[in-house]
């Protein structure tokens, strides 16, 4: 079962949840600033959908306890290193608030479309912003 996590995991970096929040991770400005109460939450909220969609990728319910606490290790190892990314990059307001719909438009998907390499209005209008910005 670990291999199918690793599986899934694989599949996941492929797709177009780990490119967006790559860009995401990216966006840098000039002023230092801790990220909002809201972009942080978002994060949590990103994290726990991540998490529920692995274990339903592996089976659901029927995960063995083994690979439920992996997928959980390796969520939450990439969770941290998101929120770190973030703790250290000030965003802007406006880039801040298109950050935080973003991710909240990721985590209102589909598993499988979370999955898939679907593009969010909102992450498209975020990548836009941030081109522009660059």
């Amino acid at each position: 079962m670990k291999k199918e996590a690793n599986n899934w995991m694989e599949s996941f970096t492929r797709n177009g949840v780990v490119a967006t929040m790559g860009l995401l991770l990216f966006v840098c400005f000039s002023v230092q600033s801790a990220i909002s109460p809201d972009l942080d939450n978002q994060i949590s909220v990103l994290c726990d959908k991540m998490q529920s969609c692995a274990l339903e990728s592996l089976g659901g319910e029927n995960v063995d306890t083994a690979n439920s606490a992996f997928v959980e290790k390796m969520i939450g190892a990439a969770c941290r290193q998101i929120r770190g990314e973030f703790d250290v990059m000030s965003l802007s307001n406006k880039v801040d608030t298109a950050a935080t719909a973003c991710l909240k438009s990721m985590t209102a998907l589909s598993c499988q479309a979370f999955e898939s390499d679907v593009e969010t209005p909102e992450c498209s209008a975020l990548a836009k912003m941030t081109q522009n910005s660059l």
